[in-house]
């Protein structure tokens, strides 16, 4: 996905996916890790058949350790550039962000009320503010919804 694709997304879906990019770098790390401790492993069963004298017996040893090396150096090769794209990934997550609308409702109502002046009026105040609470209300309790929704999801 190129930065242009990436950019389009909602802040939702750029997270998603900057958490897969970071799933399979992880992935690699993790599978480097254990071709790590058989690089170990074999690296002392060469030191340990040379030190006994049995070339044979270290040829076989040395050629599985330089099989584990080409297969890590493999590996690292497929995962930097993996890594390197998530880094840039990250970057742009806060771009998205600081572009993402969001409306403050206090915040809009107070300037719809001193542009129409309700506020000068006492009966009017009287039934915006039941009306808000009304709002407000309904607001909390689509919220609960929305929260016993989701961990009822999971």
């Amino acid at each position: 996905m190129d930065d242009k694709e990436f950019l389009s997304l909602d802040l939702e879906s750029a997270r998603d996916y900057a958490l897969a990019w970071a799933t399979t770098v992880k992935r690699y790390e993790q599978d480097i890790a254990v071709i790590d401790q058989d690089i170990a492993l074999w690296k002392g069963r060469v030191a340990m058949a040379e030190g006994k004298g049995n070339t044979e017996l270290a040829a076989a040893a040395a050629a599985r350790y330089a099989e584990l090396e080409a297969k890590r150096g493999a590996l690292e090769a497929e995962r930097r550039p993996i890594a390197a794209d998530l880094v840039r990934l990250k970057e742009r997550i806060p771009y998205l962000k600081s572009h993402e609308r969001s409306v403050d409702p206090d915040l809009l109502l107070a300037e719809l009320q001193s542009m129409t002046g309700t506020l000068l009026d006492p009966e009017a105040a009287a039934t915006e503010a039941a009306i808000d609470k009304t709002v407000k209300q309904a607001g909390v309790d689509d919220a609960l919804a929305e929260l016993k929704r989701r961990i009822g999801g999971q």
